[in-house]
Formats: structure tokens, sequence, C-alpha cells
């Protein structure tokens, strides 16, 4: 018999998604699976975010090339 998860008060949504595959008996590559879909999902958000709202935060360092010329 299992604990009852009653009550229970999760930090994030990673240990409730944690707590919910393991008593549907799923195996522990399935959650890592979950968790990197939902990582991709909002990074790719956030980058796309960014592209569209705020303006490029390249930095561009001026160099010198001072070796030999290349050879054809």
């Amino acid at each position: 018999m299992r604990p009852s998860r009653r009550g229970a008060v999760f930090d994030n949504i990673d240990g409730a998604l944690a707590a919910v595959l393991h008593d549907l008996e799923f195996p522990p590559e399935a959650g890592m699976f979950m968790f990197i879909i939902g990582r991709v999902a909002g990074l790719t958000a956030e980058v796309a975010e960014e592209y569209a709202r705020e303006k490029p935060m390249r930095v561009r360092i001026p160099v010198e090339y001072d070796g030999e010329e290349p050879t054809s």
C-alpha cells in the first residue's frame, strides 16, 4: 500500500510532475523526458520573446587578425 499524497506541498511543478508520474508507475526515464520537454518549451518561448521585444545584446569586440595569409 502506498502512502497518501493528501496535503503534500510541492516546491515547484517539477516535483508535482515527478510525484504524478511515479504514482502512475512511469519509468524514471519518462519523467526525465517530460522534464526536458517542459524546459525546452519554456526556453524556446523565452528566446522568442526576447527576439520580439528587446534589442539585441550582442557584444562585438573589434579583432584584427595578425597571422599568416590563407593559401588557396
